[in-house]
């Protein structure tokens, strides 16, 4: 039992080197810069201001915390309709937001519009990452490459405005595609 215990303080050490470490990553973050706002409009769910104060609304469907919309990808898996429209909704959000990607980008709101393509990818491309790859596994790779690393990077990078709407247009390219692929289900 000794040795069973010695192993359970082990373990706890370990979780709270991750939660510290993590912890640290967070507030080192630029992102931590970043004030969310609550919205009193009913065209908007939330806004927040960031980086040179220019002030980002989001649409409600997409920045509330909408319970339609599944939380993890084993529910996308499913064969149902409502399990496809789901998997469809998150493609149009990534879609809105990385419009509005551009627009803040336009404004110099570089922080506003590095948020804004995160939560296309963390909020919304992720959940479709499982059923785009059953059927397409390098227009997956390929999507997630574009909008983890390459848009990022551009926005990071402040690039040319048609740089990043280049980049966009491809990445819309793909998630049509990967609509077609997912509606055919």
């Amino acid at each position: 039992m000794k040795g069973h215990n010695s192993l359970l303080k082990g373990s706890s050490a370990v979780v709270t080197f991750a939660v510290v470490s993590l912890t640290v990553l967070i507030c080192a973050s630029p992102l931590l810069q970043t004030k969310f706002i609550p919205s009193s409009s009913a065209n908007t769910g939330l806004v927040f201001a960031a980086g040179t104060g220019e002030r980002v609304s989001l649409n409600k469907s997409i920045a509330s915390n909408n319970s339609s919309q599944p939380k993890s990808t084993s529910s996308l898996t499913g064969t149902g309709a409502a399990s496809n429209t789901k998997t469809l909704q998150y493609i149009t959000n990534a879609r809105q937001l990385l419009n509005q990607t551009v627009d803040a980008y336009q404004k110099q709101n570089f922080t506003g519009a590095l948020v804004l393509a995160m939560k296309a990818y963390l909020d919304n491309f992720e959940f479709v990452e499982a059923p785009i790859q059953q059927h397409d596994k390098t227009l997956k790779q390929n999507t997630e490459l574009m909008m983890r690393s390459d848009l990022r990077g551009q926005i990071k990078q402040k690039a040319p405005i048609n740089d990043i709407k280049t980049l966009i247009g491809k990445i819309n390219v793909n998630l049509d595609k990967a609509e077609k692929l997912l509606s055919s289900q």
